[in-house]
């Protein structure tokens, strides 16, 4: 495994669009997981300010009450009991996040470095509208923890 250095910038990528991010919040509440982060810079694209939230409510940790450093998760398309997608993206609305893929590449105390992958809806136009595919990769802090 490569060691990086700390503390690594967080950044996501969403389409053509780069974003820097927050540090992220996330809480762990029996075997469901509480998730989210934002932008920190509001890049702006074809003259226009685009802004960056990835959260997830109420997802289920898959068997886990806790994460650890090389856990995979993966939540596949209309995963929660509803048919709705465990997680969204907003960017100019709210928009399903599917096949999101998540693995915890670190672990620092309460601290979780996460590499999240999918696609997203952020209804932009006829090419960046559905199913855009999105990466980030940043760290969490347990909600609630300085």
């Amino acid at each position: 495994m490569i060691e990086l250095p700390l503390p690594l910038p967080s950044t996501a990528q969403l389409g053509p669009v780069s974003y820097t991010l927050e540090a992220g919040l996330y809480a762990i509440d029996g075997d469901f997981l509480y998730i989210e982060i934002s932008d920190d810079d509001k890049p702006e694209y074809q003259g226009e300010y685009w802004s960056f939230r990835f959260y997830g409510e109420e997802v289920p940790l898959q068997g886990r009450s806790s994460l650890n450093a090389g856990d995979e998760l993966t939540f596949p398309e209309a995963a929660a009991p509803d048919g709705a997608s465990d997680f969204a993206v907003y960017v100019w609305e709210h928009g399903a996040a599917r096949d999101v893929r998540m693995r915890v590449l670190e672990k620092k105390d309460e601290r979780l470095r996460l590499y999240i992958s999918g696609e997203a809806d952020v209804f932009w136009d006829d090419d960046i509208g559905a199913n855009v595919p999105f990466a980030l990769h940043a760290w969490f802090d347990l909600e609630g923890t300085d």
